[in-house]
């Protein structure tokens, strides 16, 4: 998502093949600092291991193994693997000429009708992927009233032991069995609904920077999720031009 008049001049800074003067990314003084970072980070996603849980792979196995080695390398075989493929200059400082502040490498508008993403509902009706702020039905669009009450009904049904009473119910009950952990993972009955019902994209880019899910609270998606609405959109000015992009990397 891209809070703009000119959506596409704030994205472009963010072109990963942007290419800049040659300056230092990493100081080869301060190779101990990026191997402590990285063990730290590393140690995080251990502590918290049971929100890695629906990951590809043995991730959990992955990085394990990947703080083990970090623990056992020296500062400097750290920072020639962190460092590979790049020049040094004469003091051994990696130097590159790579945008520092690149996200993406492939970028589109989405276009109205596209299938594949969840679009913004427009008060007349309509559904569309770039809108002023004031013509979103932000009622329709995040949160919305019949998934709220799908949502809560799930959490009955599963969770809480309801018994189903109509069909509806039934299929509620085939389709979610044996997902009771994934439901009380969320932790609240309230932050199962608001999560499966929130509104949201990957990024969030203005002209004050960019945010996205795998950095912001730690590379919690499910906070990231719950939290956008209030965090990016709530306070938008009426005419505040929104668009979304797809971007790949």
């Amino acid at each position: 998502m891209c809070v703009g008049d000119d959506p596409m001049g704030i994205m472009e800074k963010y072109d990963m093949y942007l290419t800049t003067d040659t300056h230092i990314k990493y100081y080869f003084r301060d190779s101990g600092k990026y191997r402590e970072s990285a063990i730290l980070a590393t140690e995080k996603i251990l502590e918290n291991k049971d929100k890695f849980k629906d990951a590809p792979g043995d991730y959990i196995g992955i990085m394990t193994a990947r703080l083990d080695r970090l623990k056992n390398m020296s500062d400097l075989d750290y920072y020639l693997e962190l460092t590979y493929g790049m020049d040094y200059d004469k003091d051994y400082n990696a130097i590159t000429d790579e945008n520092d502040e690149g996200m993406w490498e492939t970028i589109r508008k989405l276009n109205d009708g596209d299938t594949s993403f969840y679009p913004l509902k427009l008060k007349d009706g309509k559904e569309t992927f770039s809108a002023v702020n004031k013509d979103i039905d932000w009622k329709a669009t995040n949160m919305p009233e019949d998934k709220v009450e799908l949502y809560n009904l799930t959490w009955d049904i599963i969770v809480e032991g309801k018994k189903p009473t109509n069909e509806r119910e039934e299929e509620l009950l085939k389709a979610m069995s044996g997902k009771t952990g994934y439901l009380i993972r969320l932790q609240t009955k309230d932050r199962f609904v608001k999560y499966s019902t929130s509104y949201s994209c990957i990024a969030f880019v203005d002209e004050n920077g960019w945010h996205d899910s795998g950095t912001d609270f730690a590379g919690d998606h499910t906070e990231w999720t719950i939290n956008f609405y209030d965090r990016f959109i709530k306070n938008l000015p009426p005419d505040a031009k929104i668009t979304i992009f797809e971007c790949t990397i």
